[in-house]
């Protein structure tokens, strides 16, 4: 029984230590440091979970030439806000080592309805973003919702590698209001 207790105690505690906080600005409808990967799927791209480099803390997460993909964020929109924003920004902070690397993080809107084809689609190219080569850099993108958007539709976002034999990594990955 005081196993059970204190191993209750312990989960309850990380969870709470978990990096997709939320509660001290309205505005952050989500933000994630890879510590925690509430919201990020799927389980078969976890070794895109990597500790070679992180912008904070321990964790980030990568693409290679053995992993086109990273682990996905999706939730609902019903989830993130009591209402439907009009526009969101996504921001992440990404290391692309050099030119040898190539790599998009890639934000998406879809209808669980139709999930084989977003609503929006679209991409920040991180080799063209994060000149110079070799340090972290924050790259955003402000992205207006379509107005057929509702609770129901899901924001996804990943890292995509698009060519190169290089790994690129990303972490700290935050949307917020931007209304």
């Amino acid at each position: 029984m005081k196993k059970t207790f204190l191993f209750s105690v312990c989960a309850l505690a990380l969870a709470a230590c978990g990096g997709s906080s939320t509660e001290n600005d309205p505005n952050m409808l989500m933000h994630s440091d890879f510590e925690s990967v509430d919201g990020w799927l799927p389980a078969e791209q976890s070794a895109s979970l990597t500790h070679e480099k992180a912008h904070s803390g321990k964790t980030s997460i990568k693409v290679d030439p053995g992993h086109d993909f990273s682990l996905s964020f999706s939730k609902p929109f019903g989830q993130l806000h009591e209402s439907k924003p009009k526009k969101i920004t996504v921001s992440a902070w990404t290391f692309v080592p050099d030119a040898q690397a190539a790599a998009s993080l890639v934000i998406s809107i879809s209808d669980p309805a139709v999930p084989d084809k977003p609503v929006l689609w679209q991409s920040i190219d991180l080799t063209k973003e994060s000149k110079p080569y070799g340090d972290w850099k924050e790259v955003k993108q402000t992205i207006t919702v379509p107005a057929t958007v509702g609770p129901n539709n899901k924001l996804g976002i990943y890292l995509w590698r698009t060519g190169g034999n290089r790994p690129v990594y990303a972490d700290d990955i935050k949307v917020t209001l931007d209304e």
